[in-house]
């Protein structure tokens, strides 16, 4: 069970590399009094992921101004061979300049990953 607090919907990879996203609503923690949040539910498998992470980590734009967004960012996991390779930073980080076709990243990115192993 998850809420939302104003941060991006988490992502759920699947070990066969398929991923969605779990809606989560709400507004950030501590702007506004006795809110009350929402629930959400998602059922993970031996070998699922779940990921969040800020929105420097999709909140990307090209030379085009194309916009990365979540699904972009599960595709360059997914290149990457996430998640039967362990998640390397260094290598997404790489894809996202790629992606981004700057010479630096204009926003920090934080993703913290939780592996569900089945016990």
């Amino acid at each position: 069970r998850l809420t939302g607090a104003g941060g991006p919907s988490p992502l759920v990879i699947h070990e066969d590399q398929t991923a969605e996203t779990i809606k989560a609503p709400g507004p950030p923690l501590g702007v506004m009094e006795d809110v009350p949040y929402q629930e959400q539910t998602a059922e993970l498998q031996p070998g699922d992921s779940l990921l969040l992470f800020s929105d420097g980590a999709f909140e990307i734009h090209n030379a085009e101004e194309e916009l990365l967004g979540i699904d972009g960012l599960a595709g360059i996991l997914k290149s990457l061979g996430y998640p039967q390779t362990p998640l390397n930073m260094g290598g997404l980080a790489e894809e996202l300049l790629k992606f981004s076709n700057d010479i630096r990243l204009q926003d920090d990115i934080a993703i913290i990953e939780m592996r569900f192993l089945g016990q």
